[in-house]
């Protein structure tokens, strides 16, 4: 399983989800529906809206007979609800299996002609004609709702197996599902783990151990980029080749943990007086490279001139320079220069540092 790629995962885990889904589906499209059939109040078996809205419209005519005078406009309301009665309650069903639907059937039909004959009936009689009737839909409801739940049980136990069968489906699925994706959470997280210590170890191998800041090896790496990016898209970059001032005699005469904190005071001044996307290296010794990204011949040499300002404002003590502190000569190249050809902005850089520091160094020449 650990072989098992990042991508493997992912597939086993959307399957699963595919299979949940399916099983939602068939849960939705054919056990729910099947089941709908039988609890629902219209268009099933055993018709109990037939019933109930027959008895709703025997106590409506039971209201209207005691508690209204038998007006003309009453007896009306009263027929029209005994009519809807008998419609909903002559039902073949009903006829064939309960003896008493035929009976009320009938006691409807004489209480119907009594309320138009010359001599209606009195209201206690209306009223103990209604309740037989009303005794008998009644018991036909009741046996409805037993013949239902009959039906239901019935029909839970025949589809019992197939939902065990589809919960122990959803189960493995959702068990598969959580596996996978906890297995792959896992791998993520290794492989991601890795991909940091793999950058670690790699920015580790492009920078200064001593300073931090990016070695010789990080600058062959960058400069093809910056070429590249000339040739194709004409960006200009420069070059500043700098060199600490007489650092072989602040060594001989402070000692090397000295000289060590100076380079690293130096090159933290200089890396912080840069731009973001401006890059410092430390190409070796006492040597620092700087590229300036998208900087053209004139802001090299202004960002030059600020260098060697803010190392000579440190006033870092140095008793064998005659300028009595740490200083520093400054070789600046442009891409764009005439003389320089590509590739060789490097060596035109250091020649003009070689320059600045033969005319006297703490010092650009550009």
């Amino acid at each position: 399983m650990a072989n098992l790629s990042k991508s493997s995962w992912f597939w086993v885990s959307l399957a699963s989800l595919c299979l949940l889904i399916s099983i939602a589906f068939v849960e939705l499209l054919f056990f729910y529906p099947k089941a709908q059939r039988y609890f629902e109040n219209s268009g099933n078996i055993t018709a109990q809206p037939l019933t109930a809205r027959s008895r709703e419209y025997l106590h409506n005519s039971l209201e209207l007979i005691t508690a209204s005078p038998l007006s003309s406009e009453v007896i009306e309301e009263v027929g029209k609800n005994l009519d809807l009665a008998y419609g909903h309650l002559n039902v073949n069903l009903y006829l064939s299996q309960y003896p008493c639907a035929s009976t009320s059937l009938g006691r409807i039909d004489n209480l119907s002609l009594q309320l138009v004959s010359t001599f209606p009936p009195t209201s206690q009689k209306y009223t103990q004609e209604l309740l037989k009737i009303l005794k008998c839909v009644e018991h036909i409801e009741i046996k409805q709702d037993m013949k239902k739940s009959s039906i239901a049980l019935s029909m839970l136990e025949n589809l019992n197996y197939q939902r065990q069968l589809l919960a122990w489906g959803a189960l493995f699925a959702l068990i598969a599902g959580l596996v996978s994706v906890l297995l792959h959470l896992n791998q993520s997280k290794v492989i991601n783990q890795n991909k940091k210590e793999k950058n670690k170890w790699l920015n580790n191998a492009l920078r200064d151990a001593l300073t931090g800041a990016l070695n010789r090896r990080a600058f062959d790496e960058d400069l093809p980029q910056y070429l590249l990016g000339f040739n194709h898209q004409s960006e200009v970059f420069s070059v500043l080749m700098c060199d600490i001032d007489y650092f072989k005699q602040y060594n001989d005469s402070l000692g090397h943990v000295q000289g060590d904190k100076a380079l690293q005071v130096i090159c933290h001044t200089l890396s912080s007086t840069l731009n973001s996307k401006d890059k410092l290296y430390r190409y070796g010794g006492e040597e620092i490279v700087i590229l300036l990204s998208q900087t053209d011949h004139h802001f090299a040499l202004k960002t030059a001139q600020q260098l060697l300002i803010q190392i000579q404002n440190l006033q870092l003590p140095h008793p064998t320079s005659s300028f009595g502190c740490v200083t520093i000569s400054i070789g600046c190249a442009t891409i764009d220069e005439p003389i320089c050809n590509g590739e060789n902005i490097v060596e035109v850089a250091d020649q003009r540092l070689y320059q600045a520091k033969q005319g006297g160094r703490n010092q650009i020449v550009a």
